[in-house]
């Protein structure tokens, strides 16, 4: 086993402290899951990916890098944790739970009595589009960067899989689209960390 800060990867692992900021953050990020998904996922595999990343950070820590241990960890879990909601949940679920919010209080009666049967596929397309659209401007996205997010991921219309189709209908390059996803991506983490 390799030496981390004068303690074994075990050791990190094994650290309570360690285990409790795991299951803190599954916690949080499980308050994100909205009510009705949360058959799809549980906070046990989020506290199972948590882990995951617990494991890894233990492993890529090198002493010298300038960050404490509990800060390297704390990134390593977040992505794993994402990456499970991801897998689970779909890359807009986060966003559309915030969507179906925002139109059942525009529109109490779409939503029924309670707004318990309230389901996304009862907002028209376009709707929809409007909703997502000023969600991530709340999220500090360019107007560029909504139009490649809303066509990579499908929403309003049929999802754009090749990238050099996409840059010739916005009349751009394909690394250039590649760019602004990858920004707009980026922006979309960091605000729903």
């Amino acid at each position: 086993m390799k030496k981390n800060n004068d303690r074994t990867e075990t050791e990190l692992i094994e650290d309570p402290k360690h285990l409790a900021c795991v299951k803190k953050m599954a916690w949080h990020y499980y308050g994100f899951v909205p009510a009705d998904k949360r058959g799809l996922i549980t906070i046990e595999d989020l506290i199972s990916a948590g882990n995951e990343g617990l494991v890894i950070a233990a492993g890529k820590y090198r002493t010298g890098s300038g960050a404490k241990f509990t800060t390297y960890l704390t990134k390593w879990i977040k992505g794993e944790m994402i990456r499970e909601l991801t897998f689970y949940l779909g890359k807009d679920a986060l966003l559309i739970d915030d969507a179906e919010k925002l139109a059942a209080s525009e529109d109490p009666a779409a939503a029924g009595s309670a707004g318990a049967d309230y389901d996304l596929s009862d907002i028209p397309r376009e709707k929809q589009v409007r909703i997502i659209t000023a969600k991530l401007k709340e999220y500090r996205l360019t107007q560029e960067e909504i139009k490649v997010y809303l066509a990579v991921n499908g929403i309003g219309r049929d999802k754009v899989t090749n990238l050099r189709t996409l840059g010739r209908q916005l009349n751009k390059r394909e690394t250039e689209i590649r760019r602004i996803r990858q920004r707009a991506e980026y922006k979309l983490r960091k605000a729903l960390a």
